[in-house]
């Protein structure tokens, strides 16, 4: 999906802000294409006209709206059609046509004809270029089958399986290879065999290319191209699976994507289980306060469950399990596999010691070698800076910083007044105290009557940068955030507050928007109160205290 888009952007970048100035075709569209309705049709495109069977349209206007469009296109009359345009990869499009009509050439009169009940045509470019299946479609499947279009008898046959594995990270199919082999990472195959006595099932093999994915409402639909098919009608296929159903996958058995709307009423139905990797035995062991319930905050939604031999971690749909195989000081090398079948290789992690609620690492890239000295060499890890394992349910600490501030600050989320709904700087202060200084509270008033709550969980230094760990389980956007602080002077502290969980690598103490990672910059300065019982107190993370 990332990549689709990506190949959407390169094409789109060069229109004009306003295509009323620049009355081209985007380049994304132009070429060959076929489309299965009532009978299948070819159309061109270029930058100013659009040929069919039967006639030449030439673009009269055109609309932009994200990477969508919509054209009139004038025929050799006063004839006028609407053509709106939904670019869904380099390789499909999705169209809905107004008849023609002789009316003022104006979007609001031709676009209306368009009617709501309409079907979408699937559009497939006929020069197509492979992509990558990942998003798509990944793993190694056994199905079971049911054609409608057929039978309504499903088919189990343990033979009857998916074969889609990406090893590789390359976008495109070599131009020379694209109808004598297939790669791994743009195409996939679907083993169908035969079950006795059900009537139109049979024993075949499809070698599918991927053509591009796309997402509507809760459906996610991917379109193919049989490599092995000269036929245009045969050759094109659309896949489609619901986002909260993991075990169903429905079939077109036209070139046309408008007949998968739900998994039930669809031409053909696979019933999807994954085959599993085979068991991997662990050969050494992780530190015993490893131990946990983790997640990774550089990715929405994840989670890290790690014991002494395994790391497993799940984001979205996709799991990954790591399992120890050596060990040599503070680098692991651990055997990576997916539980859907695919992928087995060698990765190292480079850990850092736990602090207190966050484990640091640095990880490799991934290679198919054993070696521990290839695996873990210096030259596999890409970057310099530590990822992150957060405790999923942290305990709090005391905090680096002690004392009673107040402060200035400044960035794109800064903190309000809730009482009030807006930020006073003259009595804006932060106040952490208390015998353990676990609490970091903040408030535009009396600080009894506190505005907001952090609790500290963790702390470090790195890259000469200090980091600070908070949770607040009332943040709606965040319950944990990184601060990069710094000390300028006895009373004064600098401290930035991330957008999210993830301590990015531009963020500095004086921090305060999204391009550096950062949601509000704050300026602290000492303020001594009447018997004060909170003195300053500065910990750096260099070393613990």
């Amino acid at each position: 999906m990332i990549l689709n888009k990506f190949l959407i952007f390169v094409h789109l970048f060069a229109i004009a802000k306003s295509q009323h100035e620049n009355q081209e075709i985007p380049s994304i569209l132009h070429g060959e294409w076929f489309s299965w309705e009532e009978d299948s049709i070819k159309i061109v495109l270029n930058e100013n006209s659009l040929t069919n069977k039967t006639q030449k349209l030439n673009l009269f206007k055109l609309e932009k709206n994200g990477s969508d469009f919509s054209i009139i296109f004038q025929n050799n009359s006063d004839c006028f059609t609407c053509m709106k345009v939904f670019i869904r990869s380099y390789n499909i499009f999705e169209s809905l046509q107004s008849p023609c009509i002789n009316d003022k050439p104006i979007f609001e009169n031709i676009c209306k004809e368009i009617k709501n009940d309409q079907k979408l045509i699937t559009h497939f470019k006929l020069d197509y270029i492979p992509l990558i299946c990942r998003s798509s479609i990944q793993g190694v499947y056994q199905f079971s089958y049911q054609q409608n279009f057929r039978s309504n008898d499903e088919c189990d046959n343990p033979e009857s399986q998916i074969y889609a594995c990406q090893r590789n990270f390359s976008i495109f199919l070599n131009e020379d290879t694209k109808f004598k082999s297939l790669s791994e990472d743009t195409s996939f195959t679907v083993n169908y065999s035969r079950c006795k006595g059900i009537e139109g099932t049979f024993d075949g093999i499809y070698y599918w290319n991927c053509l591009g994915d796309w997402k509507v409402g809760k459906n996610h639909y991917f379109a193919v191209a049989n490599s092995r098919e000269s036929r245009n009608y045969e050759k094109f296929r659309c896949f489609m699976r619901n986002l909260n159903d993991n075990f169903h996958l429905a079939v077109s058995n036209t070139a046309e994507c408008n007949t998968l709307k739900t998994i039930e009423n669809s031409p053909e139905i696979l019933k999807i289980k994954p085959i599993t990797e085979e068991f991997i035995e662990p050969y050494c062991k992780l530190p015993e306060n490893f131990t946990g319930e983790f997640f990774n905050p550089a990715k929405i939604d994840s989670e890290v469950f790690i014991n002494e031999t395994h790391i497993i971690e799940k984001f979205g749909n996709n799991q990954i399990i790591h399992v120890c195989k050596e060990q040599q000081n503070t680098k692991f090398m651990m055997t990576r596999m997916t539980v859907n079948g695919c992928l087995k290789d060698f990765i190292c992690f480079d850990f850092d010691s736990r602090n207190y609620n966050v484990i640091r690492y640095k990880k490799s890239l991934a290679i198919l070698s054993q070696d521990f000295n290839e695996v873990c060499s210096s030259q596999q890890f890409s970057k310099n800076q530590f990822n992150f394992y957060f405790a999923k349910n942290p305990s709090f600490i005391s905090c680096p910083i002690s004392g009673n501030f107040e402060f200035t600050q400044k960035g794109d989320e800064i903190f309000k007044n809730r009482n009030f709904n807006e930020s006073i700087e003259n009595h804006s202060k932060l106040k952490i105290c208390g015998e353990e200084h676990k609490e970091i509270l903040i408030s535009f008033g009396n600080i009894s009557n506190f505005d907001y709550k952090f609790n500290c969980i963790d702390y470090w230094k790195e890259n000469n940068k200090s980091y600070l760990i908070t949770y607040n389980d009332f943040d709606p956007w965040s319950e944990f955030r990184c601060w990069v602080y710094q000390r300028t002077n006895d009373k004064h502290i600098l401290m930035s507050q991330s957008t999210g969980a993830f301590c990015g690598i531009n963020q500095n103490s004086n921090s305060q928007n999204y391009t550096e990672g950062a949601a509000l910059a704050l300026d602290l300065m000492e303020i001594e109160e009447e018997n004060d019982k909170c003195p300053v107190k500065f910990n750096d993370g260099e070393i613990f205290k």
